[in-house]
């Protein structure tokens, strides 16, 4: 819970401008979505799936949080999107593929 909300104070109040790309009442909305599903019990992965939504929300790309390339190994792992990847215009590049599925590049370029 203290990980949340120094994430959320950090946005809202030492960031100019958090909501100039999203509305506050969408992102309140998804942050007191967010704020029902968290426990104390929670693993990095249920926890970075937990929030992901919020920062998303937020529709910049100076807003990101990132997994320690170690957090993936542990037993809940089931990567849904296993791809570090970088957007650019409304296009998305893979970066890194991290399954064991090889049939998507890196470099692969998806609209």
């Amino acid at each position: 819970m203290e990980d949340f909300d120094s994430l959320t104070e950090h946005i809202e109040k030492k960031v100019p401008h958090p909501f100039y790309a999203s509305s506050q009442s969408a992102y309140d909305s998804v942050k007191n979505a967010v704020l029902k599903k968290l426990n104390s019990n929670m693993s990095v992965i249920q926890f970075y799936r937990t929030v992901y939504p919020l920062i998303q929300i937020l529709n910049d790309a100076h807003f990101s949080i990132y997994l320690n390339d170690n957090s993936n190994k542990s037993a809940d792992s089931v990567l849904y999107f296993p791809f570090k990847v970088l957007i650019d215009s409304n296009r998305l590049f893979i970066r890194k593929n991290l399954s064991h599925e090889t049939t998507i590049p890196q470099g692969a370029d998806f609209l």
